[in-house]
């Protein structure tokens, strides 16, 4: 039986000839009347070229004009002419890759019928050898209960001389039939787990032949699309030629010598820079498709480092983070959502990223970018020149330590918890934000990592098995910050066991990696390298230090630590003593 998606391909395909015959005629159309406007041209070059001895005149100089004009629109026309052969050759290759896709699909088809026929073979043998040994099991007890329960006669004698000729030969005869039947049986299952093992791997190379057939014929789409404005640019250009032709005779004629003079201008202007931004623009979208597809990958990654493994009990010498085996962090996720981020594509970045050079403290970042070095969601409302370059208006700083599963590797995704108090309207809508990811290395040093531009989103909250699969110190933060944000009047113990039971719920943002901005991690690389100017450095720190104290309790944030959280708390109540 024909598949039916092969039957689809096939009617494709045919469909695909006729219309390259179609396109061929038209082709060949276009060339007669390429060879007529040459005649033409060739016509009036010559008539130009008898009346080059007398004196010029207005009307000669026209013609001269309307033959230079002639002349640049069939080079418009030798142009097109080549885009179209070219687009034509693209699908030729296209329809050609095509035909070796069907064929190579009509071979697995038939080879995945071979198979079936032997696996229906296999399967009538392996239900004939099972009838076969039922049969054999049913003679095997029959024979055994009658060995075992004798007809009484008289003569006795003769009933055990019976039963001691009949019974060995016949248990050693079934005995070895029943042992071949059942290893023919165990061969015969094998044999048929590997035709469904075979089975199976041709149904996945046609799913992958299916896929890449359907890709051609997307290419085979736009490849039309950019053929049919071709041809309105060549109608454009040949109406426009015919137009400078019946001006150029209306002149030898003796028309009014500037009538004829503002058409070709008129006709000109409207002609040539229609055509030539047409092409322009058919090379800039094809520039803009090209930058426009993201570098997914999975063949070549770069060696990164996952923040979540690096040690807490660094010491404070260790300004940075020290290199690790790369580790995704997954493990940490419950498995329905693990499936969920395993199911969108990688981000490579396209430069080198250095564990020890992409490592940030905030007050860097702070200083760099614009914004608070406290909450988790950071507004930029007096952009740096960086930040105005990059228009970078709000970035993201989750912390590991209280958001588990935020992604730790450049160009992966992950989760993070936001949600609560004046954010629990926030990602209702996708936002697209920088995120810079944050590790601690001691008590009070923190660095953060630039992952990406990532898409935030809200998804479903955490369910009360996913709550209980946090670790006990990321839940108790979790139920402290609960209480601070929303003003719960209960204990942290009471709104843990809320969120044990269901009554309460972590909202949850997932956070899918859409590009790296490569020129924004080598500008923060290159200004980290420098040395900073201590002046400036301070009256900067201390300005934003000073803003980010006086919203300390406004925007408490489950990403900081106890000790930041004590200073802060201690600063505010120094400031309220004063």
């Amino acid at each position: 039986m024909i598949d039916p998606f092969c039957n689809e391909a096939l009617k494709r395909l045919a469909q695909a000839g006729d219309q390259n015959i179609k396109l061929q005629k038209e082709r060949d159309d276009l060339e007669r009347e390429r060879n007529e406007l040459r005649k033409q041209v060739e016509e009036l070059r010559r008539e130009a070229s008898q009346k080059r001895v007398e004196a010029p005149s207005p009307q000669d100089k026209s013609s001269v004009d309307a033959v230079k004009q002639l002349s640049e629109l069939e080079m418009g026309i030798k142009q097109a002419q080549e885009s179209y052969r070219k687009i034509e050759n693209q699908l030729k290759e296209n329809h050609a890759k095509i035909g070796e896709l069907v064929a190579s699909n009509q071979r697995l088809r038939n080879e995945r019928g071979l198979f079936q026929q032997q696996c229906r073979a296999l399967a009538a043998s392996l239900e004939s050898s099972e009838a076969n040994l039922k049969d054999a099991l049913r003679q095997y007890d029959e024979l055994r209960h009658q060995l075992a329960h004798p007809v009484k006669t008289e003569a006795a004698p003769v009933a055990s001389v019976i039963r001691n000729t009949l019974s060995p030969p016949v248990e050693k005869q079934y005995k070895a039939q029943i042992t071949a039947l059942e290893a023919e049986v165990s061969r015969l299952t094998l044999a048929n787990k590997e035709l469904q093992q075979e089975k199976e791997r041709y149904r996945q190379e046609a799913e992958t032949a299916s896929q890449r057939l359907s890709k051609y014929r997307n290419n085979d789409h736009t490849l039309r699309e950019n053929l049919v404005k071709l041809q309105g640019e060549l109608t454009r250009k040949r109406s426009t030629s015919i137009h400078s032709r019946d001006s150029s005779i209306a002149s030898g004629s003796q028309v009014d010598a500037a009538s004829i003079r503002s058409q070709r201008s008129t006709a000109s202007t409207s002609a040539i820079p229609s055509a030539s931004s047409s092409a322009l623009s058919v090379k800039q979208e094809s520039s803009s498709s090209a930058l426009a597809k993201p570098r997914h990958g999975a063949s070549t990654a770069l060696p990164l480092i996952d923040l979540a493994q690096i040690d807490e009990g660094a010491g404070e010498e260790d300004q940075a983070p020290t290199p690790r085996p790369a580790y995704t962090g997954l493990e940490s996720i419950p498995a329905p959502r693990r499936r969920e981020l395993a199911s969108l594509p990688i981000i490579i970045p396209a430069v080198a990223i250095s564990d020890l050079d992409n490592a940030f403290s905030r007050d860097f970042i702070s200083n760099v970018l614009g914004g608070s070095i406290q909450p988790l969601i950071v507004s930029v409302s007096k952009q740096p020149p960086l930040s105005k370059e990059r228009e970078v208006r709000k970035y993201l700083c989750p912390g590991l330590d209280h958001n588990p599963w935020c992604p730790s590797i450049p160009g992966h995704h992950g989760y993070i918890f936001v949600g609560l108090g004046r954010e629990k309207t926030t990602f209702q809508e996708p936002e697209i934000h920088n995120v810079f990811v944050g590790v601690k290395k001691g008590k009070e040093n923190r660095r953060f990592r630039y992952l990406g531009k990532y898409r935030a989103v809200r998804v479903n909250p955490l369910t009360p098995d996913e709550w209980n699969f946090l670790d006990v110190k990321v839940r108790t933060t979790y139920a402290k910050t609960t209480k601070d944000k929303t003003k719960d009047s209960r204990s942290v113990e009471a709104i843990m066991k809320a969120y044990e039971t269901g009554e309460l719920s972590v909202p949850c943002v997932m956070l899918q990696c859409i590009g790296f901005d490569e020129n924004l991690y080598t500008a923060l690389v290159a200004q980290a390298a420098k040395p900073p100017a201590s002046a400036q450095w301070k009256k900067i720190s201390s300005s934003s230090s000073s803003r980010s104290n006086k919203r300390a309790l406004d925007d408490y944030d489950a990403d900081q630590d106890d000790s930041s959280r004590h200073k802060r708390r201690t600063l505010t109540t120094s400031r309220r003593a004063s």
